[in-house]
């Protein structure tokens, strides 16, 4: 089937149709004229196809048979397959060239630029269809996740706190990450919120790996110290 005309049909359309159906699509395409029979594809959803070339299409599946029809449409299963597939893979690769430069802006301290880029690639995620944010969400979801943690990172560097924890709480919301709660927490005990950040160091102790517990550590003994003074002083 012509690659052009792939690209304006469905799936479902083809698995739709029969040669029967083919056949008398023919005879009725016979009798319109190509402005008909444009105005006819537009209200079916296939739009920018050229009339001769649905002529053409019907004429050659009307004459198969059985089998014949049957081969043609695995062909099409499998270039519809191969083609989201294909498609999958360039706006995954997109959204990670968009990170990837986020990423070199950090490594050049450029944090302000950084965090632009990393937002430019949330929002371009925003956009994609519900179709491929269902397929795709796994992938997706940890591009963004990457994203705000970094966001977060690069507002840490620039003191921004209040930045910091709106991130890392977008992500808390559908991730349990050591980054994100790790984060968090500095930014709660720099802004002395001493309980809160406690807890949230707490959270990234408990699901942190032995470098991640080490790094951790002198944040989790300050905020002891902290709050033994705390408790000290009420005492008196």
């Amino acid at each position: 089937m012509n690659p052009n005309l792939m690209n304006n049909i469905t799936q479902e359309q083809i698995n739709n149709i029969s040669p029967e159906m083919m056949r008398n699509a023919n005879s009725m395409l016979n009798s319109m004229s190509d402005e008909q029979l444009k105005l006819y594809l537009n209200q079916m959803g296939m739009t920018n196809i050229d009339p001769s070339m649905f002529r053409n299409m019907t004429n050659s599946m009307g004459n198969m048979n059985d089998s014949q029809f049957n081969q043609m449409k695995n062909m099409s299963k499998n270039y519809f397959n191969n083609n989201n597939v294909d498609n999958n893979n360039k706006l995954i690769s997109n959204f990670n060239d968009i990170k990837n430069e986020g990423n070199k802006l950090f490594k050049e301290n450029k944090f302000q630029d950084a965090i632009k880029k990393y937002y430019e690639c949330i929002e371009e995620i925003k956009t994609c269809n519900e179709d491929d944010k269902n397929k795709l969400y796994v992938q997706l979801n940890e591009i963004e996740k990457a994203c705000r943690l970094n966001i977060a990172n690069c507002k840490l560097k620039t003191e921004d706190y209040d930045g910091v924890i709106n991130e890392c709480s977008i992500v808390l919301e559908k991730n349990k990450c050591f980054k994100a709660y790790y984060r968090m927490g500095i930014a709660l005990l720099k802004k002395g919120k001493i309980e809160k950040a406690f807890r949230f160091l707490d959270n990234a102790n408990a699901i942190g790996n032995a470098e991640e517990k080490k790094a951790i550590e002198p944040y989790m003994k300050e905020c002891k110290s902290e709050l033994e003074k705390i408790k000290n002083m009420k005492k008196k």
